[in-house]
């Protein structure tokens, strides 16, 4: 008896069961990811770097505030002109011969990037700070303090 002998003698009801049992396992795998993932994908906090805790520590308000102000100062090519960083970058770690100066030169420009974006989300932080009175900035320590325990 070949294989496919053998499966046609399988009951149409018994492959009904195994398509079922396959499309309920791939719903539940996609529920699970969807829950560790979260609703808008991997959390967009950690985009923030560093400075991720204090953002999220501010009131509502403020830390929309914070964000909005951190897209103004992004320029529409920006996410365009970090892809092709990133695709630069992978090229020269993936090129022969190596040139580990071309890729700490890479490196660096990044981390000067970050650097400048770092002081845009300080500088915005502060200021809303600033704009709180002690009770305001008393509650936000106690949040930050919270949200740092907790990592």
């Amino acid at each position: 008896m070949t294989p496919m002998t053998s499966l046609s003698r399988v009951p149409r009801i018994w492959r009904i069961v195994l398509v079922g049992s396959l499309a309920l396992n791939l719903l539940v795998a996609g529920l699970a990811l969807g829950a560790v993932l979260g609703p808008g994908g991997p959390p967009r906090g950690d985009r923030l770097g560093p400075a991720g805790p204090v953002v999220r520590a501010l009131p509502e308000a403020d830390r929309r505030a914070v964000l909005d102000e951190l897209r103004r100062g992004r320029p529409p090519e920006a996410r365009g002109d970090r892809r092709d960083r990133f695709d630069e970058l992978l090229g020269a770690i993936a090129a022969e011969p190596f040139d580990p100066a071309r890729v700490g030169a890479l490196l660096a420009r990044e981390r000067k990037r970050g650097g400048a974006r770092l002081e845009r989300i300080e500088g915005a932080v502060i200021e809303r700070l600033d704009g709180m009175d002690a009770a305001g900035r008393s509650r936000f320590a106690r949040d930050l303090e919270k949200a740092i325990r907790r990592r």
